[in-house]
């Protein structure tokens, strides 16, 4: 079975340390809380409100998550 890794080094990749941890994503994550608030900096926020969705799309072109290796 593969396994991903976090580019980061840091052990395995999961949506939440992408969202929300990754230091590799500092500044970008940044402009997400900018536009959805503290309080919109949650897992179940930023992938199921429809009026965040579309600054997590955002946040995922802006570090190039959509491209493939």
């Amino acid at each position: 079975m593969e396994t991903a890794y976090r580019p980061c080094g840091m052990g395995k990749e999961t949506v939440e340390h992408y969202l929300l941890k990754c230091q590799r994503y500092v500044e970008e994550r940044k402009e997400v809380r900018k536009n959805v608030g503290v309080g919109g900096m949650r897992i179940e926020k930023l992938l199921g409100y429809p009026k965040l969705v579309k600054h997590t799309v955002e946040f995922v072109a802006s570090t190039k998550g959509l491209q493939t290796v």
